[in-house]
């Protein structure tokens, strides 16, 4: 029985421990029902009040993004309108620079002019579009093709302004030059045009180039060459009044050195250097001081010798004989450069016979030969001296019909000569060999 009562003691307790726990249970529930329902009410008011906000916000955002775009429209309006409005103030904001002067000589320079006529022709793209029978477009263009003139004009009296033959003792110092002593450093220190007037020559062709006025940088083209065939007349007129001077053909490369080292140029074509600041012979001799001797005996021989070789070379291809005028050669055909005898005609005080008279025209044709060949030699090297000025100013589309242009007049010369020189030689071999 005691066992009995014991076990339901235990059972007893166990139910109250139960029953206890149940009641916290219980309890813990109810708040869990009272903290979720809490929440749920917080929640659906938060809801509500985000649904009433989005009711009120909503246009707000939407008026806003509106009026934000009319913003954007009306500041795209404003460029836009001041974009126009520069074309119709094209006229007046740059007349004064258009019709100030010439184009160099405003504040901007060459480039404050460029830029004016910028603005014009833009002003003229853009009415020529949009109102062609505007007034602002006979005024714009008006302004524009003076200013276009005056670019043209600037730029032909720029060119003007340095059209000056090269002294002919530089283009002598140039033609003795071979091989390396050639080179750029030596073509760099003939300073045709200074830099300065370089760079405003280059933007003025590059502005008409670009802008369709390509036809008027044709007259660098011919400006140049004429500059060109005059320092080939002073070349020649140097040359000839050297060989009257010493009288031979071999005294004439020496007589052309010793005038370079005295400074003497021919005074109808040439300024003297020493009033030249823009002369490009001393730079040029400085340059050559250790390439070439610039004594009168050694550049005669040097200048001597490579034009016998290309006379030579001519009178053979002419004759059709190699070798004939090399050395051991027939002696009734004198070399063209032997130097004249005291019985040349030119001697003085000697009575003009018929066999002088002939030895004369000899004399007369190797001299016309040596010229000739001093003159190729002379476009040779006064072609790349013009072709690396050209590179400088032209614009590069034009610079092989620029350099053509250029050089036509030149050529055309050289080949009328070539012809004269040929058909005088050859009729004198073929009365040499009648007289045989």
């Amino acid at each position: 029985m005691d066992q009995v009562a014991e076990r339901k003691y235990e059972v007893l307790k166990r139910l109250d421990k139960e029953i206890e726990s149940l009641a916290t249970l219980r309890e813990l529930t109810n708040r869990s029902n009272a903290v979720s329902g809490g929440m749920v009410s917080i929640l659906d008011s938060f809801e509500h009040r985000l649904a009433k906000l989005e009711t009120t916000i909503l246009p707000v955002y939407q008026q806003t993004g509106n009026l934000q775009r009319r913003h954007q429209n009306i500041e795209k309006t404003l460029a836009s309108l001041d974009h126009v409005l520069s074309f119709y103030n094209a006229a007046g904001e740059t007349e004064a620079i258009i019709r100030g002067g010439r184009p160099g000589e405003g504040c901007g320079g060459v480039e404050g002019y460029l830029s004016a006529m910028d603005k014009l022709a833009a002003a003229c793209q853009y009415f020529r579009t949009h109102n062609p029978q505007s007034v602002e477009l006979s005024n714009v263009c008006t302004l524009f093709d003076a200013g276009s003139e005056a670019l043209s004009r600037e730029f032909r009296d720029e060119l003007k302004k340095y059209q000056r033959p090269l002294n002919p003792i530089v283009t002598l110092d140039l033609v003795a030059l071979e091989g390396e002593e050639l080179s750029e450093e030596t073509l760099s220190s003939i300073e045709l045009i200074p830099a300065a007037a370089r760079e405003d020559l280059s933007l003025v062709a590059g502005w008409l180039d670009q802008h369709s006025h390509s036809d008027k940088i044709i007259v660098y083209a011919k400006i140049r060459s004429h500059t060109l065939m005059q320092t080939l007349q002073a070349l020649r007129d140097h040359q000839r009044t050297s060989s009257v001077e010493r009288g031979g053909i071999r005294g004439l490369a020496a007589a052309t050195s010793a005038a370079g080292a005295a400074g003497s140029l021919t005074p109808s074509l040439l300024t003297n250097s020493s009033n030249n600041s823009n002369s490009p012979a001393p730079a040029l001799r400085s340059r050559l001081t250790n390439k070439i001797d610039s004594t009168p005996k050694s550049r005669s021989n040097k200048i001597t010798n490579m034009l016998e070789r290309k006379t030579n070379w001519v009178m053979q291809r002419a004759k059709g004989r190699p070798g004939l005028l090399s050395a051991g050669a027939s002696p009734t055909l004198a070399s063209p450069f032997s130097p004249y005898t005291p019985a040349s005609p030119f001697s003085p005080g000697l009575s003009a016979s018929p066999a002088a008279v002939g030895a004369a025209e000899e004399a007369l044709e190797d001299s016309d030969v040596l010229l000739y060949m001093t003159q190729v030699s002379g476009v040779a090297r006064l072609g790349l001296v013009e072709q690396r000025l050209l590179q400088q100013i032209v614009p590069v589309a034009r610079h092989n019909t620029t350099l053509e242009t250029l050089l036509r007049m030149p050529i055309e010369q050289l080949a009328q000569q070539g012809e004269h020189v040929s058909s005088c030689g050859l009729k004198s071999m073929q009365q040499r060999g009648d007289s045989t």
